[in-house]
């Protein structure tokens, strides 16, 4: 019976099969059958967090008189995990990841994961910081703030992927390309000894580890200045803080221990549960944080009394006024800790919650 050659494996057949040996083109660890129970979760986290960043966004167009700042910076966290999941959508597709010479699709995902999802993480950072100015410094212009979080947001992994796409097109060294073990395309490297893959801990897990520790730094501060303010609204804010950094925590953390797990094993293979939650956690970032930073009970109030059309005594403007009245930062005494013990809110803005 004769053998037969998976066509998508006929490249690396193309060298010295005569005297025996087999020089592939294109190195064996970027060649990949996918496997469809990761690219079926991939997809599943995907879809999901496209729902969420579409819906946030709606509720964001829809409810025009609640745009307050906090909100709009989470419009920014939704936007760039609405195209990291159109991002996500992307897996799969391309039957061969080649490090060297990656399709059009595939170099495509790279970039879209690259910026967009270092871009969300960096915007969560942002929203710590606006809390801290909002909750700790008192901050009433927290507002001017805004233009240096873009430049950091989108900046950040702007340069990233400037400096991958100068050397791919002009010096042809691997940026964007296929990964190894895993269906999606995104920073490799065609070093078989590169079991590490270094520039995506330079480039992302790194970057990643420093917004988590300073996430939470921002996040003990808070929660330690209201332990002993437990009104409604701070109650909240604690349940919410906590919220955020576990939601990171679980979502970031399996590619990261994915990453250690197949440095330190001999055979630098990943490990599959990792490998399957690296799959469906990573994706499902845009779904969760339109749950966790999104969704509140004014939100939910708010389509309750737009859906029913017959509650002709539900007024928007009056809701409105209703919502800033615990912010009331015009008042002279304002700031002071004899005014924010005589009231129910101590922020000069809504947080968002």
């Amino acid at each position: 019976m004769s053998s037969f050659i998976p066509p998508n494996l006929d490249a690396m057949h193309a060298g010295n099969v005569g005297n025996g040996s087999v020089t592939p083109q294109i190195p064996a660890k970027f060649v990949e059958n996918h496997d469809p129970f990761l690219v079926l979760l991939v997809r599943v986290g995907g879809t999901l967090s496209v729902i969420g960043s579409i819906f946030i966004i709606v509720s964001y167009c829809l409810f025009r008189k609640s745009r307050k700042f906090s909100r709009r910076l989470l419009m920014y966290l939704t936007i760039a995990d609405l195209f990291a999941s159109v991002g996500w959508l992307l897996s799969g597709f391309e039957k061969i990841l080649n490090a060297k010479h990656p399709g059009v699709l595939c170099v495509v995902q790279g970039y879209l994961l690259q910026f967009f999802y270092l871009a969300s993480f960096l915007w969560t950072a942002c929203f710590a910081w606006h809390l801290f100015q909002l909750i700790w410094l008192k901050n009433r212009r927290a507002y001017q703030l805004e233009w240096k979080y873009h430049l950091l947001s989108w900046g950040v992994p702007g340069a990233v992927c400037l400096y991958f796409a100068i050397r791919q097109v002009y010096f042809h060294e691997p940026g964007m390309g296929g990964t190894k073990d895993r269906p999606w395309c995104w920073i490799t490297s065609n070093n078989p000894n590169d079991k590490f893959e270094w520039e995506q801990f330079v480039f992302f897990y790194f970057p990643l580890i420093a917004i988590l520790l300073f996430n939470l730094l921002i996040y003990v501060l808070l929660l330690k200045r209201l332990r002993n303010n437990l009104s409604g609204m701070e109650l909240k804010i604690r349940q919410r803080l906590l919220l955020y950094v576990g939601v990171f925590i679980f979502l970031s953390g399996w590619g990261l221990a994915n990453r250690v797990y197949q440095f330190v094993s001999k055979t630098a293979s990943p490990n599959y549960f990792l490998l399957c939650m690296d799959a469906i956690c990573g994706p499902l970032q845009g779904f969760c944080n339109a749950i966790v930073y999104g969704i509140n009970q004014k939100l939910r109030e708010r389509y309750v009394a737009c859906c029913n059309q017959s509650n002709d005594e539900y007024d928007r403007a009056e809701d409105y006024s209703a919502l800033t009245a615990d912010y009331d930062f015009k008042n002279p005494n304002y700031g002071s800790n004899t005014y924010h013990r005589s009231q129910r809110q101590s922020l000069p803005e809504s947080p968002g919650f």
